[in-house]
């Protein structure tokens, strides 16, 4: 949590929140399973001949979800010169 609360833009009760409710226990192989842990993946849908994509899927922790995408776009606003952001 701590390494979590050193990152500007982020404060206590999200870095407790992230920590508690998502990385504290569980073990990730991969960013596919982080998204799809939090129904931040896509949501695919394919009848025969048609595929398209129909957007994020709203399963999962609500909260949780709603404060990894504030804390996306805080990352954007603080690390604005970072290799993600200009990524």
């Amino acid at each position: 949590m701590k390494k979590l609360e050193a990152l500007r833009g982020i404060g206590l009760d999200s870095a407790w929140l992230v920590e508690m409710e998502h990385l504290g226990w569980r073990r990730f192989s991969n960013w596919r399973e982080v998204g799809g842990s939090v129904c931040l993946g896509g949501t695919p849908y394919d009848s025969g001949e048609m595929e398209r994509e129909q957007g994020i899927s709203k399963a999962g922790n609500a909260l949780l979800r709603r404060r990894l995408i504030e804390l996306a776009w805080l990352w954007l606003r603080y690390q604005p010169r970072s290799d993600i952001t200009i990524w």
